[in-house]
């Protein structure tokens, strides 16, 4: 989104696959440097910030700190660790900006408060939201404000969530000379990236997939959109990966929070294949889903499977016309997630779906065969 804003007065690169890999800062960096780009935008921040050379930046950004690969950092606080060293690249003269209703993002200011900029829904946050008003699955509206500047935009994702990326988008926008009329205007043609909150109508049921990664946070966020739609409201939820000691802890509270919501139906994914680890992580995690169900019997209907592909079954006894439904799941298992997809968007009858199965599922079969001919042959 910030790209989107910005590339209203500047010719923009940006990294394309908005992963946390170091191709999505070299690959633009390179194309900046040997094409005519005044600005480049680079999303990579898992890394340590050693990782990154000599590269220094004019300005730097900070979304969140949420619960997600503990298996990796264990805890929030070494999160937050590497957060810090990301934003140690910015230059003596750079801006700063970050979340300032995150309990550990807000800290920054203390550290350096001559250069960072807060923002945040929070109307003691320097740029803020005011107005808000949810869409449902035509997205958000609200005046976006700092000051005696205000611009009121549609939002056109669906989650309330995605103000602040307006926010940070406008907060920038604004400092580096974009007219708020062009503001409004690249955030109103903001396109969501790759696997992130994709939005399909199909006529029958209306589809959010938003399967580029799974965490206590997205998910909670994932239930509050879902909340705000129209008609019953099914929840296709993937174990959550990578929390390691947390996974079971998370799980249910993360479930906890969808009883709490207006989710209809929830069906709940495992990650059975993935690697022997997550197996038994995601056993733990479904152990402690059901007995959090358990003790919902009579707030939310409740469907477990095993594997993504197991719902390709499922869906047409379970799916019904004018559903809105919501995929969410991690990044390890999107390409399963997206065939789900792709049944949905073809449902015009319970007939329809089955047809649509029977041909992945013989594509499936035939590629098993093809990999099977060619390991023989090594």
């Amino acid at each position: 989104m910030i790209a989107s804003v910005l590339s209203q007065k500047f010719k923009v690169v940006a990294s394309e696959d908005h992963q946390n890999i170091a191709r999505n800062y070299t690959e633009p960096l390179y194309k900046m440097y040997t094409g005519d780009y005044r600005t480049g935008i680079f999303e990579s921040a898992e890394m340590l910030a050693s990782k990154y050379g000599d590269f220094t930046s004019d300005i730097a950004v900070a979304t969140n700190v949420g619960e997600a690969h503990l298996e990796d950092f264990l805890t929030r606080d070494r999160i937050f660790d590497r957060v810090l060293g990301v934003l140690g690249l910015m230059r003596a003269a750079g801006h700063c900006y970050v979340d300032g209703c995150d309990e550990y993002l807000k800290k920054v200011a203390l550290k350096k408060p001559r250069c960072v900029r807060m923002y945040g829904m929070s109307p003691e946050m320097e740029y803020h939201s005011e107005n808000i008003s949810n869409l449902g699955i035509n997205g958000v509206n609200c005046d976006l404000v700092r000051g005696g500047d205000r611009v009121n935009v549609t939002i056109p994702v669906p989650g309330l969530q995605f103000i602040n990326a307006a926010l940070v988008s406008f907060a920038i926008g604004l400092d580096y000379g974009v007219s708020l009329e062009d503001i409004k205007r690249g955030i109103e043609s903001y396109q969501t990236s790759k696997l992130r909150s994709k939005v399909f109508r199909t006529g029958m049921v209306s589809i959010i997939e938003d399967t580029y990664n799974s965490s206590p946070m997205s998910v909670r966020a994932a239930a509050d959109t879902l909340s705000t739609l129209e008609g019953r409201k099914v929840m296709i939820w993937g174990d959550m990966l990578k929390l390691g000691d947390s996974t079971e802890k998370l799980h249910e509270e993360t479930l906890e929070y969808i009883v709490n919501s207006k989710v209809d139906l929830l069906i709940s994914v495992g990650a059975k294949g993935v690697n022997e680890k997550r197996d038994a992580a995601s056993m733990r995690a479904g152990e402690c889903i059901k007995s959090a169900v358990d003790r919902h019997a009579d707030t939310l209907k409740f469907i477990r499977v095993a594997e993504p592909l197991d719902l390709l079954d499922l869906l047409p006894s379970v799916i019904k016309k004018g559903d809105s439904i919501f995929v969410k799941g991690d990044a390890d298992l999107n390409k399963q997630f997206h065939k789900v997809v792709l049944a949905l968007k073809g449902y015009e009858d319970s007939g329809r779906i089955k047809f649509v199965n029977t041909v992945t599922k013989r594509l499936d079969r035939a590629m098993l065969a093809l990999r099977g001919r060619f390991s023989s042959a090594k």
